[in-house]
């Protein structure tokens, strides 16, 4: 699925809004660009609605996400 130019603008405004700015300490890791990424690739593969309410509740999460994607990973 391609994202709009809207749900772009929504996804950043959530992110800047929910997500703290800088380097997690512990994970080592941009929080807010890699919840942008996630969240982007997630829409993109369709594995989550493109609804708004779904994005900001998972934006408003995010530390779980992070853990839950990064846990699979190692």
């Amino acid at each position: 699925m391609i994202i709009s130019e809207y749900l772009d603008k929504f996804i950043i405004k959530m992110v800047e809004k929910y997500v703290p700015e800088g380097v997690d300490p512990m994970l080592h890791i941009n929080t807010r660009a890699f919840m942008y990424d996630l969240i982007t690739t997630l829409i993109e593969e369709e594995k989550v609605p493109p609804k708004l309410a779904i994005i900001k509740y998972l934006l408003m999460n995010y530390k779980q996400m992070i853990y839950s994607k990064l846990s699979v990973l190692n």
